[in-house]
């Protein structure tokens, strides 16, 4: 018996353009992987994503961010600017 709901094993109406955005064909494993990890944040409503992944991913937030609705940070360079959009959603909030 499973405790991982069946919607979680599926990938999001999201889940075919992320792949040709960020398709790599001499490392489909790792195509796979990021789009993975990309549409699990949409499925779970993520607001940001942080990664190190340059290339592959912040390479091609233009396309990522409207598409997935998220804000992408490439760590650990624009940490701050990460601190700072955390810091107005919770002003926001309040």
């Amino acid at each position: 018996d499973s405790t991982v709901p069946f919607s979680d094993m599926c990938h999001s109406p999201k889940h075919a353009e992320i792949v040709r955005i960020i398709a790599d064909p001499s490392n489909l494993r790792k195509t796979r992987k990021d789009a993975l990890h990309l549409d699990s944040a949409f499925k779970s409503r993520a607001k940001a994503f942080v990664t190190s992944d340059k290339r592959d991913i912040v390479g091609h937030r233009e396309r990522l961010e409207p598409l997935l609705g998220l804000r992408i940070f490439h760590m650990p360079f624009e940490d701050s600017a990460f601190i700072e959009w955390v810091g107005h959603r919770r002003s926001d909030q309040l």
